[in-house]
């Protein structure tokens, strides 16, 4: 296996630790390290930098300290194909709450069952599960 040489890289104003939580429940993401700031930083417990893997790829984030007042933009999104129709509706649901539906759940195409969700955090997710991986559940 090759050594992944990108990583998605998301900066949260502030929530990192609370996003990631939320990726663990709705897509079963693995928080496999996290450095958070000490005392006397002026940020103690933010993260300073963190690695989670979601669906065997890694993904890098961390707490903006600079509070630069950014927004993830729907242009650049995380696009997850999901294993069953019960994943699926599963991310849909807890990405959606508080967030923004963008694209609603059914079937699109040769993508099979698709969603497009924006989460509470600003972050935008096309997911999927492709036709065959249907055909396999429904049979």
């Amino acid at each position: 296996m090759q050594e992944q040489k990108v990583y998605p890289f998301l900066l949260f104003d502030g929530a990192a630790t609370e996003a990631m939580r939320l990726y663990e429940e709705a897509l079963g993401a693995e928080v496999l390290s996290v450095l958070h700031y000490g005392p006397g930083s002026g940020a103690e417990g933010k993260v300073m930098h963190a690695i989670f893997r979601l669906k065997g790829e890694l993904v890098m984030c961390a707490d903006d300290l600079m509070q630069s007042g950014h927004r993830f933009s729907p242009a650049l999104s995380l696009f997850v194909s999901c294993d069953s129709d019960d994943e699926i509706e599963r991310a849909v649901e807890l990405l959606a709450q508080d967030g923004n539906v963008m694209m609603s759940l059914g079937p699109l195409k040769e993508l099979g069952q698709f969603a497009w969700v924006e989460d509470r955090f600003g972050v935008s997710w096309q997911l999927n599960v492709p036709p065959a991986e249907q055909d396999d559940e429904n049979h």
